[in-house]
């Protein structure tokens, strides 16, 4: 997932969860603002689903984020490595 700051700084969110910024278009180094891949499952197609930097970024340093999130095994699990996945959204 993209999204670009009013800065004209761009984020980029990946699915297992490092979200980079870049100080603009032309930038090759990206500074890591967030590391989720601890929280995030990557079972099947899931991972970090969605991102968005808020539309008054930088004065309001705010991003949203979705994501598939590890769970627990459970045991009323019919597989014992079967483990719960819900979906997330963070601020």
């Amino acid at each position: 997932s993209v999204s670009f700051g009013s800065d004209g700084s761009v984020f980029v969110a990946e699915k297992a969860g490092l979200i980079k910024r870049f100080d603009n278009m032309a930038d090759t180094t990206p500074t890591v603002v967030a590391d989720l891949r601890a929280k995030v499952s990557l079972f099947g197609d899931r991972g970090l689903m969605g991102f968005q930097v808020d539309p008054g970024f930088p004065a309001v340093p705010t991003a949203f984020v979705i994501y598939g999130a590890r769970g627990k095994v459970t045991d009323t699990s019919p597989s014992p490595t079967a483990v719960v996945i819900a979906a997330r959204s963070s601020r």
